[in-house]
């Protein structure tokens, strides 16, 4: 004891003839290197995390006087940030040193012997003790006897065991004993675990509150996932609080829990419901590449019934392209995953590039089953589709009854700005003669897109890949709007929009893409983040739409621009035609979402 107070006076009296010389200097222009050696890892971050002079060296109001005192004070911060990690016995050898642009400190540290664990006492009671969730926490207690005892560790399953039990309606429990008995000798610790779970919960009455009766309860209620009587389970009102704020009938949603109104032992549950405007409309232009120059009008009737029923007219204008689509959904029997829709549409289709219109008319009806909270959605369909086009010199008209299956899964940080994330899509359809279809075939395809950034977002790497494959007897048979192409903004760039595909020659002389039965495409693209939102781009394109698998891919090549809007990147490209003869430019420009 008298040695240890004989070495401060001795250290403290350095200290003050060392700065008593410099009373009035302040250290922001000179250098502090503080060493920390002797620890790594989880250890080492705690100590730098709680060392006052780890955080103040570089301040500009750090004086000689403050130094001195943070510097006497950082063995016993260092003392503190090990015993969470076991190490109750730590020496800490602190040296000084003065150099001519600074100050060099260091704390040497001989962290000593771990603590272990030598006797645990574990108790589950109350009605909740048959929780199995709660049982299987247990049984994953993180110590046994003869482990390292780590305080944060054993926090940390503390309270993860006081939130499951309050996810789980057990709002009365807490642990009536939570000791641990250190023998910093023999280093070695006990713990002693007793938690009461109290009584369980249950939901109680549930009542949706509305402004006026614009929803019938009839409809609401197939929202709730969970009944009266059953265990109350904080996870299920969360996901019908993001459920319902999903659903475009709602503008403002809130799910109360009234806890402290529980009679025996039932949570009321209160839902707080605020319609959005009945009718919405769209209005909209643009320009890309693939379309040239484009408006859009729609309008919606949202809550055309009481039971969620809507009603949406869409008409898209373009040089290329004309389309309306007129349609009525119908919720499900399971609002947040399915809804039936019909819908009528007509397209008029003319393709810059590919000399081969066509005019169709469709009439669908569809069920949809997907999971916006889990990002994957499954469309069944049945279509009739009446088609009007001309081939080479002939005009025809293909009538179709054509059953498909679209499924869908998009995961991703942003859709309109992916970090990172991934979509992939698969397509079957097809139609036969036997049931009054004009043609037979059989159709699918598969598309996928993967984005990564790394380097802190400094740079993105996006992969994109389709295939696509037709059995059919005869290509001239399946109309334009089913036949493959290739080419375009968000295909293989360097060439125009659905140029790309089995070519002949019309009576004319002139060529005319006529598809492919089969699609095959490859896309690397990498991103530079440059300033603020901009980045540049170089990528690689290649495929083509064929007829025969072995037949020859087209390939492009080029640089981009990007610029991060609200609703996806602008994207300005310059790509070169490497499949054709002198390799040719061509400006792709385009909007829209990553995924």
């Amino acid at each position: 004891m008298k040695s240890a107070l004989i070495y401060t006076l001795i250290r403290q009296f350095i200290f003050f003839v060392l700065f008593s010389l410099f009373p009035l200097i302040g250290l922001s222009n000179l250098s502090i290197k503080l060493s920390i050696d002797g620890i790594n890892n989880q250890a080492l971050q705690n100590v730098k995390n709680r060392l006052t002079l780890q955080q103040e060296k570089d301040s500009s109001e750090l004086d000689v006087t403050r130094l001195q005192r943070l510097y006497e004070q950082g063995p016993q911060e260092i003392q503190e940030a090990l015993e969470p990690f076991g190490y109750y016995h730590a020496v800490i050898t602190p040296s000084f040193k003065k150099t001519q642009t600074g100050y060099n400190i260091r704390y040497q540290i001989e962290p000593g012997p771990l603590t272990v664990v030598q006797q645990i006492t574990l108790s589950l009671l109350g009605e909740g003790a048959a929780d199995l969730d709660l049982q299987q926490l247990f049984d994953r207690f993180p110590f046994k006897s003869g482990n390292v005892f780590i305080q944060i560790d054993y926090d940390a399953f503390k309270k993860e065991v006081a939130n499951l039990a309050n996810e789980h309606g057990l709002f009365d429990a807490r642990f009536t004993t939570h000791k641990v008995s250190l023998d910093t000798k023999a280093n070695t610790a006990k713990i002693d675990l007793v938690f009461d779970t109290g009584k369980q919960y249950y939901f109680g009455d549930i009542q949706f509150i509305q402004q006026d009766e614009t929803f019938a309860l009839s409809f609401l209620d197939r929202f709730v996932s969970f009944r009266e009587g059953d265990l109350y389970r904080q996870t299920a009102v969360v996901e019908l609080e993001k459920a319902l704020n999903n659903n475009e009938n709602f503008s403002s949603i809130d799910v109360v829990s009234r806890i402290s109104q529980a009679e025996e032992e039932h949570v009321p549950i209160d839902i707080l419901i605020t319609p959005r405007k009945p009718f919405a409309f769209n209005i909209g232009g643009g320009y890309g590449t693939d379309t040239g120059l484009r408006s859009t009008l729609g309008w919606q009737w949202r809550h055309l019934t009481s039971t969620g029923h809507q009603l949406n007219n869409i008409y898209r204008l373009s040089e290329y392209k004309n389309s309306a689509e007129f349609s009525y959904m119908i919720p499900g029997r399971d609002p947040v995953t399915d809804q039936l829709l019909f819908s009528t549409g007509y397209v008029d289709d003319r393709p810059p590039d590919r000399d081969l219109n066509s005019k169709t008319a469709q009439v669908n009806a569809s069920y949809l089953q997907g999971d916006p909270l889990k990002d994957w959605k499954r469309t069944w369909t049945l279509s009739y589709q009446d088609e009007l086009y001309k081939d080479l010199d002939s005009s025809n008209r293909s009538t179709l009854y054509m059953p498909s299956i679209t499924w869908e899964m998009i995961r991703t940080n942003n859709r309109f700005n992916a970090r990172h994330g991934y979509n992939v899509r698969v397509n079957l359809r097809g139609a036969s003669n036997d049931t009054g279809s004009s043609t037979s075939f059989i159709q699918g395809d598969i598309f996928g897109k993967w984005i990564q950034d790394f380097d802190n977002d400094n740079y993105r790497v996006l992969l994109r890949g389709e295939f696509g494959a037709s059995k059919l007897d005869s290509l001239y048979a399946l109309p334009p709007s089913l036949r493959f192409y290739a080419g375009g903004d968000n295909s293989v760039r360097g060439y125009g929009f659905q140029s790309l595909g089995y070519t002949t020659v019309n009576d004319e002389g002139k060529e005319v893409v006529e598809g492919g039965s089969y699609l095959i495409v490859g896309s690397a693209e990498i991103e530079r983040k440059i300033i603020g939102k901009w980045s540049l781009a170089a990528f690689y394109d290649v495929g083509n739409a064929i007829i025969r698998l072995n037949d020859p891919l087209k390939e492009g090549v080029g640089l981009g621009i990007r610029w991060q809007s609200p609703i996806g990147p602008v994207r300005v490209d310059v790509a070169r035609a490497l499949s054709e003869p002198g390799w040719p430019y061509r400006l792709h420009v385009n909007i829209g979402p990553d995924l």
